[in-house]
């Protein structure tokens, strides 16, 4: 079974990238330490108790590349403690046939809008953590690599199949 990771945050906001390693918000706040993911457009943003629990997965089972990166808000205050993980494998996994799509062009680049997605498991083979080519923002995992978030928080699902 292979699932959409995305973050789940108690409210509606992004960190969004300024430079290299410095990631803005509006105002830092202490609940924002009770979460294992932060919700922002790019690399995810994951805690040292993430990193942690997949130390051992990192550059064997899964290509990640994580950068320690500096939470900063309007008054300079900041958070440390998380990371940016950049997913490097990528996989045309889209089964064209049985999902719904449309395709836009844009100069010579072409994006996905998906409606209903079915995966062709056949081009995944025992990949843990991967980007869908067709679309580069969804993050996919398989359920072992799931299985191991038990206790981590701010992490939402979607299942595939």
């Amino acid at each position: 079974m292979y699932y959409e990771l995305s973050p789940f945050f108690y409210k509606d906001i992004n960190f969004c990238q300024e430079k290299n390693g410095i990631y803005s918000i509006e105002k830092i706040e202490d609940k924002f330490k009770e979460y294992d993911i932060l919700p922002t457009i790019g690399d995810l943003l994951v805690s040292q108790k993430f990193v942690d629990t997949f130390k051992e997965l990192i550059n064997k089972e899964i290509e990640i590349e994580i950068n320690r990166i500096i939470i900063q808000d309007e008054k300079l205050q900041k958070l440390h403690g998380f990371y940016a993980l950049k997913v490097l494998k990528q996989i045309p996994c889209m089964d064209k046939q049985n999902s719904q799509y449309t395709i836009k062009k844009y100069g010579k680049s072409e994006f996905y809008r998906i409606t209903k997605l079915v995966l062709n498991t056949q081009n995944i083979k025992d990949e843990s953590i991967f980007l869908m080519e067709e679309q580069k923002g969804k993050t996919i995992v398989n359920q072992g690599f799931k299985d191991r978030f038990e206790g981590l928080k701010g992490f939402d699902f979607e299942v595939f199949g």
